[in-house]
């Protein structure tokens, strides 16, 4: 993967409240992706298009991030929260870096492993498979 993936929901919007982007490293190449309220569309378009991402895989990680990130972060501090995930390749493995704007402050937490990160973004227990 040479590429970041950005995906980032924004409360403060009234409507494209989701920035899905993917982010090479290589900058002769575009990125791919847009300001959507179908986030799941987008990634699904985006691993088409890309043909080196396996839809199944895309979809199962998107999953894991708009159920145990995005939307524990909308019910933790409210609809009007920024929540956004990076996902980028780094010792040949996935490092997940999330991150909360709120009012009162920025949460955010980063590891090669999930269920790590989010226990620390959310200072909780975070069940992944379930």
């Amino acid at each position: 993967m040479d590429c970041i993936v950005l995906i980032k929901y924004d409360g403060e919007r009234n409507f494209n409240k989701y920035t899905i982007r993917l982010l090479y490293n290589d900058p002769r190449k575009w990125g791919l992706g847009k300001d959507t309220d179908s986030p799941s569309s987008v990634m699904a378009d985006i691993a088409e298009k890309e043909k080196e991402f396996p839809l199944e895989e895309v979809m199962e990680l998107f999953s894991i991030v708009i159920d145990k990130f995005i939307n524990s972060a909308i019910m933790k501090y409210g609809k009007q929260c920024i929540a956004l995930v990076k996902l980028e390749e780094r010792e040949k493995q996935i490092y997940y870096s999330f991150y909360i704007q709120t009012d009162e402050g920025t949460i955010r937490a980063s590891s090669f492993i999930c269920p790590e990160a989010l226990k620390k973004v959310f200072n909780t227990s975070v069940n992944v498979n379930g």
